[in-house]
């Protein structure tokens, strides 16, 4: 005769129910392993740039939105960054990365100047120094007023036939006016 099976008893019973849940727990995951699979393309918008940038594993590189963007070009010293989802929410940044960058998300590049240090260059500037003329409107530079008296000088003839002196003459002082009217 065949040994009779027995049936469980209740401390087996929840012996293995403690197992089941144990085996659950160890599915849990962290959110880099989580995200080890999310490779693809995320925009990231700064000011009116917005390009599309690599995620892998869930991590967007910062030095791939500096060459992009030229940020720390740009700003000098300790500045702040932070990557901003749709809801605002601030990515977090460690080594030399955004991570937890969900696909096919709109990013927000957000950068605080560092007080002290500011904002350019210093040893790129291109040595033009902005000077008001004596009786010069006010908000013009004296290179734009000179262009200005060098347009009036020409005659009627060149300024109806808008000559290339004339159109020179006068892209030169929109240009100044543009770029170094205060």
């Amino acid at each position: 005769m065949p040994p009779r099976s027995k049936s469980p008893t209740k401390k087996t019973v929840k012996k293995k129910k403690a197992q089941a849940e144990a085996a659950d727990c160890s599915k849990v995951t962290t959110v880099e392993e989580e995200l080890s699979g999310e490779n693809g393309e995320v925009k990231v918008k700064y000011n009116h740039y917005n390009e599309f940038f690599q995620v892998v594993k869930g991590a967007i590189s910062w030095a791939d939105i500096d060459d992009a963007y030229a940020i720390s070009f740009v700003f000098q010293g300790e500045f702040k960054r932070k990557l901003l989802d749709p809801e605002g929410q601030r990515l977090s940044e460690r080594a030399g990365s955004f991570h937890g960058a969900r696909l096919d998300v709109q990013y927000e590049l957000i950068v605080e100047e560092d007080e002290e240090a500011g904002v350019g260059n210093r040893e790129l500037g291109c040595g033009y120094q902005v000077s008001t003329a004596v009786g010069a409107a006010p908000g013009s530079s004296s290179r734009s007023n000179e262009l200005t008296q060098q347009l009036k000088g020409l005659s009627t003839e060149d300024l109806r036939a808008q000559t290339d002196e004339y159109k020179q003459l006068k892209e030169a002082r929109d240009l100044e006016d543009v770029l170094y009217s205060a």
